[in-house]
């Protein structure tokens, strides 16, 4: 996510907008206020679930906006493991900002792009996840200059 703001539902559609995901997994319990301004690409693939119904099945993103709260901690953070490591490439959750602190999110490998008075969100890609160092390339490994054949 290239811009930064503070204003949660704006990085929301942002988000939407620039990743464009072919299926998307909303889970969100009502249509609410924000529901209604979300507006992903025409050709993309909606599937609505309330947080207590999410099962395994395979999106390019998820979008979670509420229910996390209700989870007991423990089922909240297996819930956002299951989604982050075997469900989706890209996800962006919407939290109570009383939740959790920053550093549990932060220490389950989420980033934290935008907040505002009542909510946090968090997000994860999988493909801005872990940059390659500039030392891990063959380059660097055991002195090539030395190498005789």
């Amino acid at each position: 996510m290239t811009a930064i703001t503070h204003d949660c539902p704006a990085a929301i559609r942002h988000w939407l907008a620039e990743l464009a995901p072919p299926t998307l997994l909303l889970i969100a319990d009502a249509d609410t206020e924000l529901t209604a301004q979300l507006t992903p690409a025409a050709d993309c693939v909606v599937t609505r679930l309330p947080i207590e119904q999410v099962a395994d099945s395979q999106h390019a993103a998820v979008l979670l906006l509420d229910g996390l709260e209700r989870l007991p901690a423990d089922d909240a953070r297996h819930l956002l493991a299951r989604l982050r490591d075997h469900q989706c490439h890209d996800g962006l959750i919407r939290s109570p900002r009383t939740l959790w602190d920053d550093s549990a999110w932060l220490g389950l490998g989420f980033t934290l792009p935008a907040s505002d008075a009542t909510h946090r969100l968090a997000r994860w890609s999988l493909a801005e996840y872990k940059t390659v160092p500039d030392w891990l390339n063959a380059k660097f490994w055991a002195n090539p200059e030395r190498w005789q054949p």
